[in-house]
């Protein structure tokens, strides 16, 4: 195929020498680059000319590949799918399957052999031994996470310690926007490597506890009563779940008790806010039925084998 261009070219340069010798020479210095052979595959010559030609091709491959996934997205997928990961995931799956297809369109435009790809392979390989395969390791780990979906876009997630919303992943890492708005960008690998907390695998529901303890001889009826009200009050706990309370421990200084709720969270605050709301009405409504939260006290014991003296002034 790239042959037929080159008679195209050689053509023009014809006519071109008749309008304008110096063009004709001009163009033809560069006639003389392109012609220059880089290696030979199958007894056919891979000149500067030919990886051009396909370095041109391939660059199209690639715009185009964007464009038909965005109309792609736009037409099909966004209409019909409402889970934005799963769309998401196919978006990015049909990009890579169409690179690779105009990659190989691009070779065979430039009539370079397929064959190159060995030589290309070894090169990746050597690059491989010489620190990529993380780029490759990354890159196959974002395909698994995008089929397998152990995380999506939207879940929100413990990781390293952090509690964040995914926002995209990505060939090579996957972006989590934490508390305060601030980015963790963590590669795809560790996402399948290390433990991940996943708050809204199945669901956005998630089940939330207050401990509070009290000092002994509360009313421990009263208490369990005041805590269940606490949670029935507040708007973001699920109205269709009910509040309950465990009666944990005896402790050294307190009566353990531990409130149960539900509540849907859609922000990174929303647990926050249910926790913060039922702690201040559990804290007003202790103190008008006369229940103290407990704090730790100590007795101290003095042995002095003596009378302790006292001076005073």
């Amino acid at each position: 195929m790239s042959e037929a261009y080159f008679n195209i070219l050689e053509k023009f340069f014809e006519k071109l020498i008749l309008i304008s010798p110096k063009a004709y020479m001009f163009l033809g210095a560069f006639s003389d680059i392109f012609s220059i052979k880089l290696l030979e595959v199958d007894e056919k010559p891979i000149t500067i000319g030919k990886v051009l030609i396909g370095l041109f091709f391939f660059t199209l491959g690639i715009f185009f590949s964007r464009l038909l996934v965005q109309v792609l997205a736009k037409r099909i997928l966004n209409p019909f799918i409402e889970n934005r990961s799963a769309s998401h995931a196919i978006e990015n799956i049909t990009l890579y399957v169409l690179i690779a297809f105009f990659s190989i369109l691009a070779l065979q435009v430039a009539n370079i052999p397929i064959t190159v790809f060995g030589y290309i392979g070894a090169a990746i390989g050597l690059a491989f031994g010489l620190g990529a395969q993380n780029i490759a390791n990354n890159f196959l780990s974002g395909i698994i996470l995008m089929i397998e979906r152990p995380v999506k876009i939207g879940d929100f997630v413990f990781v390293d310690d952090v509690y964040g919303r995914i926002e995209d992943i990505g060939m090579r890492a996957t972006k989590i926007n934490s508390i305060g708005n601030k980015h963790l960008i963590v590669p795809n690998s560790k996402m399948l490597e290390k433990r991940v907390d996943n708050w809204t695998h199945n669901s956005r529901r998630i089940k939330e506890e207050i401990k509070v303890g009290v000092v002994y001889g509360s009313d421990v009826e009263l208490t369990q009563k005041l805590l269940v009200e606490a949670a029935k009050e507040e708007p973001l706990v699920l109205k269709f779940s009910e509040p309950f309370v465990i009666f944990e421990d005896f402790g050294d200084n307190s009566l353990v008790f531990r409130l149960y709720y539900d509540i849907k969270i859609k922000d990174l605050f929303d647990d926050k806010h249910a926790e913060s709301s039922i702690r201040y009405r559990i804290n007003s409504k202790f103190k008008e039925n006369g229940i103290t939260i407990a704090f730790p006290q100590r007795d101290v014991h003095l042995r002095a084998p003596e009378p302790i003296q006292i001076k005073m002034g």
